[in-house]
């Protein structure tokens, strides 16, 4: 079962049988307290699982490895993999599927005691799009969207700088697609912000990988990120909110991890990812546990259905029902929903109705199909004994399903009757799931009426088949096979299931199964199947270096991951070493390249090696708001001089690099190189037009009337905001132009502050710390001795062991704030004189700066 869970970046469509309103609250509330989830089992229940994995062209996909907790296991020629008495949990189980070439896959499934089943889609690793790294670019999402990527944002597995070309495998998942369930990872339920688990709803979903020419993996750097691009649903278009949480799932954890947010921009949500794996837009929601049970109107569980249930309008939660009909996952909180049943053999929606809000753990009433169905029952035999570890693919058009066989043998499922199923093909085959074997095919007309069939495995003879590949092409470009059979007796008769009727055959991507029988015994036979992929097509991948300056320069490099299997390497008939990946030191011109396997299988190209007069440099460009900061260099190795002018004529020799601290010129920058062994030179040019710089700065220490006065350095843009900040509270604003200049009373205001300083280009906040002294000032007072005497003084004095923070102090002033003037009075030489109001005690340094203040009041 899958998905019942909704995600922001990924919808899912999928439903089964007709349900009633009706239902049962359980007593018990569920938790919301925080709790993480991971991959572990936390009420577990003995089952069985059966797992079906199959490709984006509807085929199965053999040797796909498919974990669940700690079981592991391969899936067969027919995409199966079975889990027998596997521990499973009621809270969900992770299944994971790795295949190469292939898209981690990934389900949840959520133990009701039952046969389980998991279906899983995967995606292949296809070449949407590349760029080179140093350069940045675009690439298109299969099936809408598009992500971006800056220069130089790209690194290798271990974190190192990668500059080669960029190859993209890009994907989109809209929620209107009826396989999302099958192709998205886990469920949709996912960890928010606040650490709190939630289910989600969807409105759309990317899965992007990185990787070299090599198939190496790459990511993003720390610090950079990309732009995803998400198109809207036309059905959600007009419901979705401007802002929707941003998700990437997390397969260590098996659940989506909340990062974040997306921009609705007319038709598509904007985000930025500093990592690539699938990433959702999905509004959260409280979650609980729901089930049910979907049955036919003889009380047999339906079969070939699914169960989908819709927060409108954020997406849908999937899920497929186990043996005995009962379906069970996650849903959202307190939310009106809409629950519908679907065939998956079949277009259309079989039973929808609305349902909720739920504040508890619910269990539904069981849904009643009430439309026509016809049973399907018999028995998988070996001769005459019951095969008990056996499945039947059952296939009506290019639909499949996989049915557990119970341990006597004996199978019965019901489906439902719709007009697009009634005068179809169903066509069904057994398969020990032991050792492979198949019975013949057994194809039936639907007609309304019940199907009883008896499949035989094995026959009357020892007779047992191996399929073996015999390309006779070195380079395997065929897939050509050959069966090998072990008892009965010469001659056979062949039929594959391409209606080829040789030992040897060419067979297509997919399952291929072929019969084989004795022809003096027909009752003697033997049926075997085999997965086939496409075949491997050995194409060189090659990137010529040009030859610069006439110097033998240029080379030829390969991005194959096989090329160093290669045993010989030919140039135009004569053969050369490969140095690290390399034909090098070569002229210019046209090259015929040969590449020999050990086996004899060669592989051919054609490479242009172009020649060039100038030496190709290059400038790199990482200025910030606090420097400008270039490197150059010449694409090639060599021994260079290298030579910069700056936007006022000036040069700076003999670094590739430059380094400028602020205020710098705006203007053009150019870097040339000279090769000193051939005088080749070449020159490449950038425009910087901001000047980088932006602060906020005292004045060489200077100080006005006991204050501090502080100039905006600006950025060069037209104007500025300044925001200052006490406590993390603001205290004061101002905007200026070019230059701005404002004070700081440090006498009320105190040594600390911080500030955002906003311009055009850039942006800075900051902690300004003042020199200040940490000792006290104020030994004692005495007021005056009425309200019109001029008696009162001040005692004051300062230990000059005491703490001066950058900092030494002189003297100690006395001072009044004069309201009229906005100036501070030096009144320290009328002490003994002081009239009633208030004084500040004032500790400076020997430029009559402020460095420490108490305020008494007589």
């Amino acid at each position: 079962m899958k998905n019942f869970s909704l995600v922001y970046f990924i919808l899912s469509l999928l439903t089964i049988c007709t349900i009633q309103s009706c239902h049962d609250d359980f007593e018990n509330e569920v938790s919301t307290k925080k709790s993480t989830t991971s991959p572990n089992i936390f009420n577990e229940k003995d089952g069985s699982l059966v797992v079906y994995i199959y490709d984006e062209n509807l085929q199965p996909i053999a040797d796909a490895l498919v974990t669940v907790y700690n079981t592991t296991g391969f899936t067969d020629a027919n995409g199966v993999k079975i889990f027998k008495d596997v521990k499973l949990d009621e809270q969900g189980s992770f299944v994971k599927v790795e295949k190469q070439g292939y898209i981690i896959g990934s389900d949840m499934v959520y133990a009701t005691g039952g046969s389980q089943s998991s279906r899983v889609m995967l995606l292949k690793k296809n070449i949407s799009g590349s760029f080179q790294a140093t350069q940045g670019g675009v690439v298109t999402l299969e099936g809408g969207g598009q992500v971006s990527f800056s220069p130089n944002s790209i690194v290798t597995a271990d974190g190192q700088s990668y500059q080669g070309l960029v190859q993209v495998t890009a994907k989109h998942l809209s929620p209107d697609d009826q396989n999302l369930g099958d192709k998205m990872p886990g469920a949709l339920f996912g960890l928010d912000e606040e650490g709190k688990n939630a289910v989600l709803g969807t409105a759309g979903m990317v899965a992007v990988e990185l990787f070299d020419e090599s198939g190496n993996k790459l990511n993003i750097a720390n610090g950079k990120k990309s732009e995803v691009l998400f198109p809207i649903a036309n059905s959600q278009a007009s419901e979705l909110p401007q802002s929707i949480a941003l998700w990437s799932f997390d397969f260590d954890k098996a659940m989506w991890i909340q990062e974040g947010e997306a921009i609705k921009d007319g038709n598509n949500y904007v985000a930025e990812v500093s990592h690539f794996s699938f990433w959702n837009c999905d509004a959260p929601f409280p979650l609980v546990h729901f089930c049910t049970k979907v049955l036919c109107q003889n009380g047999m569980p339906a079969t070939g259905v699914f169960v989908t249930i819709e927060a409108i309008p954020f997406g849908v939660g999937t899920g497929y029902p186990d043996n005995n009909g009962v379906v069970c996952g996650k849903i959202p909180k307190a939310k009106p929903l809409v629950i519908n049943v679907k065939s998956y053999l079949c277009p259309g929606t079989l039973y929808t109705a609305q349902i909720g809000p739920f504040d508890n753990d619910v269990i539904l009433d069981d849904i009643i199909i009430d439309l026509e169905k016809f049973n399907v029952a018999g028995t998988v035999k070996c001769n005459t004994d019951a095969v008990t570890d056996a499945y039947l693919i059952v296939k009506l058009d290019d639909k499949t399903e996989i049915i557990d066989v119970e341990d006597d043998g004996t199978f019965s499922f019901t489906y439902v009757e719709n007009d697009c199923n009634l005068g179809q093909s169903l066509n069904i085959r057994a398969i020990n799931s032991l050792t492979g074997e198949a019975s013949e095919i057994s194809s039936f007309v639907i007609d309304g009426n019940d199907i009883n069939v008896d499949l035989n495995i094995c026959y009357e003879c020892d007779m047992s088949l191996e399929i073996i590949s015999v390309n006779s092409d070195p380079c395997n470009t065929s897939n050509t096979y050959e069966v090998q059979v072990m008892g009965g007796q010469e001659p056979y008769t062949y039929q594959w299931d391409n209606g080829q009727t040789d030992a040897i055959a060419i067979l297509e991507a997919g399952t291929n199964c072929v019969t084989v029988t004795d022809q003096s015994d027909p009752a003697c036979m033997a049926i075997k199947c085999i997965q086939v992929e496409d075949p491997v097509i050995f194409e060189l991948n090659a990137i010529s270096n040009p030859d610069i300056c006439n110097g033998s320069t240029g080379s030829i490099c390969f991005s194959n991951s096989w090329i160093f299997d290669i045993k010989h390497w030919y140039l135009n008939g004569v053969e050369l070493p490969l140095t690290d990946g390399c034909l090098v030191n070569l002229s210019a011109g046209t090259y015929l390249v040969e590449a020999e396997f050990e086996d004899g299988c060669t592989v051919y190209t054609s490479v242009l090696v172009e020649s060039i007069s100038d030496l190709p440099v290059f400038i790199d460009n990482s200025t910030t708001c606090d420097k400008l900061d270039l490197g150059g260099g010449v694409d090639g190795s060599g021994n260079y001089e290298y030579n910069w002018t700056l936007p006022d004529g000036s040069m700076i020799s003999n670094s590739p690099t430059l380094t400028i601290g602020v205020p710098f010129d705006i203007g053009i920058y150019c870097l040339e190189a000279i090769d000193l062994s051939s005088g080749c030179s070449g020159i490449e040019c950038i425009t910087i037009d901001n000047p980088g710089f932006f602060d906020l700065a005292v004045n060489g220490g200077f100080c006005d009337n006991y204050g501090f006065e502080f100039t905006v350095i600006n950025d060069g843009g037209t104007g500025f905001e300044l925001f200052i900040f006490q406590n993390n509270v603001q205290i004061q604003s101002y905007s200026g132009g070019e230059f701005f200049t404002f004070y700081w009373d440090f006498i009320k205001l105190g040594n600390t502050f911080s500030y955002n300083l906003v311009g055009e280009f850039c942006q800075k906040y900051d902690t300004v710390i003042l020199p200040n002294f940490e000792g006290n000032l104020v030994n004692g007072f005495t007021p005056a001795s009425s309200d019109t005497a001029a008696d009162g003084s001040i005692d004051a004095s300062f230990d000059p062991g005491d703490t001066c923070n950058n900092c030494t102090p002189d003297q100690i002033v006395i001072l009044q704030w004069d309201e009229n003037s906005g100036m501070y009075t030096d009144v320290t030489s009328d002490n003994g004189n002081y009239t009633t109001g208030t004084y500040y005690v004032v500790i400076v340094n020997d430029k009559g700066c402020p460095l420490g203040s108490e305020k008494v009041e007589l």
